[in-house]
């Protein structure tokens, strides 16, 4: 394949396998969760949704088969600038927060990026604001799947 000629494998040296990456299980099944995580989510009156994307049905679209799984996208502007302001990259986590739901072994699966270990892993600092998207994403997700 064109350009592919010259690559390499990614230097993961010292970077544990699923760092940054919260888990969370759902009390609820696939559906449910999804529904629940979308209306907790627009309960906060600076939080912006912005999609679903629904990897099975893609998957499916090219003849591949893949559990239930659906990427979720939203986002609050003003703690997402406020944790840009000095780490312009976060930007790819934290404004837009991207959350994935999983059906897996019969669990239904909520997973997220810590921007905490994010910013720390990019630029080995971190801010305020940081701490508060995590916090924030953490109850908000929590608050959606627990019964």
């Amino acid at each position: 394949m064109d350009g592919l000629d010259n690559t390499k494998p990614v230097n993961s040296e010292g970077v544990t396998e699923g760092y940054g990456i919260e888990t969370l299980v759902s009390e609820y099944d696939f559906d449910m969760t999804l529904t629940k995580i979308k209306k907790e989510v627009l309960n906060q009156d600076d939080t912006v949704w912005f999609m679903n994307f629904d990897y099975k049905k893609r998957a499916e679209a090219i003849g591949k088969t893949l559990p239930n799984t659906t990427l979720l996208v939203f986002g609050g502007p003003a703690p997402g600038a406020k944790a840009m302001v000095d780490f312009p990259s976060i930007g790819l986590d934290a404004f837009g927060q991207k959350v994935l739901v999983i059906e897996q072994d019969g669990q239904v699966l909520v997973k997220y990026n810590n921007i905490v270990d994010f910013a720390e892993l990019h630029y080995g600092d971190n801010a305020i604001a940081h701490k508060v998207i995590n916090y924030r994403l953490s109850k908000t997700l929590s608050r959606a799947i627990e019964k």
